[in-house]
């Protein structure tokens, strides 16, 4: 009955039929018991390595048959490693067998998996130290009111700078004692000063007086001149007899 007992007459054997339903549902295959290996390799060939080792510990009888299955999967899953490694052993240089080449390679893999997964986790958990620095947080308690209303009355805003706000006050009030300066030497004038003019010599001693309260004497004096030069501008016909004397 080679390959798969050859077809009789056109019709497929039931051993034939058998191994092909087999082969199609290997994956839910676990456990094959005393059967030979050559009944169970087209089996055994589509079986991942996880399952191939348990099967052989559970049918014992296939591991002497099992280095081909296992130099396949070395292939496939290792294709960067070399798939023949020798150790010396009792002096003599001895090839690794494929299953164990493979235990090799497999753990290899293992260990440097973990070791990523923890320098994953060392720069996560540093990179998380560094965000919480940065991070702005929330302040659960209130300020006291005795420092809101401290700033509230302070007369140099938040905002800006005191030197700039000196430089502003100092200039307006140079400014303004400017402009004092000029005013008061004419203010000064007009109350000390009394102005004579041909038309209007009382108005004028009239401003002096009603700017600043002088003495009583001057303003006697003020009249009598005002009215002698009045005199002067417009001669009378009693004017030599009023100042004969």
């Amino acid at each position: 009955m080679d390959d798969f007992d050859k077809m009789k007459n056109g019709v497929l054997s039931l051993t034939h039929l058998a191994k092909l339903k087999c082969i199609n549902n290997a994956h839910i295959i676990n456990d094959i018991g005393y059967t030979p290996y050559h009944l169970v390799e087209p089996i055994l060939k589509k079986k991942t390595a996880k399952s191939l080792k348990q099967m052989e510990e559970r049918s014992p009888q296939i591991i002497d048959n099992s280095e081909e299955l296992w130099a396949a999967l070395l292939k496939r899953d290792f294709p960067d490693r070399p798939p023949i490694q020798a150790v010396l052993q009792d002096g003599k240089r001895t090839n690794i067998t494929s299953r164990d080449l493979y235990d090799k390679y497999f753990n290899e893999r293992e260990t440097q998996r973990l070791n990523a997964v923890d320098n994953l986790k060392i720069m996560t958990k540093n990179l998380k130290v560094l965000k919480d620095k940065t991070k702005v947080k929330a302040v659960d308690k209130v300020l006291p009111m005795t420092i809101k209303k401290k700033r509230q009355n302070s007369s140099v805003p938040l905002t800006k700078a005191p030197f700039k706000s000196n430089l502003l006050q100092k200039a307006r009030m140079a400014n303004k004692q400017r402009v004092r300066n000029f005013i008061q030497p004419s203010q000064q004038l007009q109350r000390v000063t009394p102005c004579f003019t041909s038309q209007g010599s009382m108005t004028k001693l009239g401003q002096a007086i009603t700017t600043k309260p002088a003495n009583k004497n001057w303003v006697k004096l003020g009249q009598a001149v005002g009215a002698r030069k009045r005199l002067q501008t417009n001669p009378g016909p009693n004017r030599g007899k009023r100042f004969k004397n």
